[in-house]
């Protein structure tokens, strides 16, 4: 409504930063006879090198002419190159010589590596430099200006989502009016989440966070060079 949208600002999917990276899928594998148990621990960690990150995806023991092999599927990140739109080889290549060869010791005696998968990871981030929310459908909920592939925060990320759309889902069906669909943002107040069972850890204002506007500047703005926005008209309301 044009009062939620005077109080707490328009959308700010206007200026993005863009910076360009590298999101790298790695396949270790370890000779369990030659490295101890106990340094496996680091392939399972999740860490933090600044803007690059390691995370392990899965990890699986497989056995081959009688010997046992520790295997780890690792996402890496390579950091954004700001302020750069498009993807440059640098700054993976850069990530693996300099962060994950050395940290995770891939080149020592027992341990090898292979590429999997290494593609561009776009990002951007808006003048707040913090994560938005859109919710420009019932059915449908957007994150953006995270400022990467959000490896740390997916989880988090992701369950934030969901209530948000439960809430906007009640909305878009008149269960709730649009004060009570601020009130429940601004208190964290977001009831059933679908397909969570659990306690809801959020607690803060995040009207803060959620563009509150009108629900089709956002969709536009995304989707205006992608066919997808075609399909906007089949979303419901």
């Amino acid at each position: 409504s044009s009062g939620i949208n005077a109080e707490y600002g328009r959308n700010l999917q206007e200026p993005i930063m863009y910076a360009a990276a590298g999101s790298i899928t790695v396949l270790v594998t370890v000779d369990k006879g030659q490295v101890p148990e106990e340094h496996l621990r680091m392939f399972r960690d999740h860490k933090a090198c600044g803007v690059k990150h390691i995370a392990c995806l899965g990890e699986r023991e497989v056995s081959v002419g009688g010997v046992s092999y520790a295997v780890f599927a690792l996402q890496c990140t390579s950091g954004g190159h700001f302020p750069m739109q498009h993807a440059h080889p640098e700054p993976p290549l850069n990530h693996i010589k300099s962060v994950l060869e050395p940290v995770l010791g891939l080149n020592r005696a027992g341990v090898s590596y292979d590429i999997i998968q290494l593609r561009s990871c776009a990002r951007g981030v808006t003048a707040l430099n913090c994560f938005r929310v859109a919710a420009p459908a019932s059915n449908l909920v957007m994150m953006y200006g995270l400022g990467g592939l959000g490896m740390a925060m997916a989880v988090s990320n992701g369950l934030l989502m969901k209530c948000v759309m439960g809430i906007r889902g009640r909305l878009g069906r008149g269960e709730i009016s649009a004060d009570q669909y601020a009130s429940s943002l601004r208190n964290s107040s977001f009831g059933t989440v679908p397909h969570w069972n659990h306690s809801v850890p959020f607690d803060r204002d995040y009207t803060r966070f959620v563009d509150m506007g009108t629900t089709r500047v956002p969709a536009k703005v995304l989707f205006r060079a992608n066919k997808f926005f075609r399909l906007m008209k089949f979303i419901k309301k």
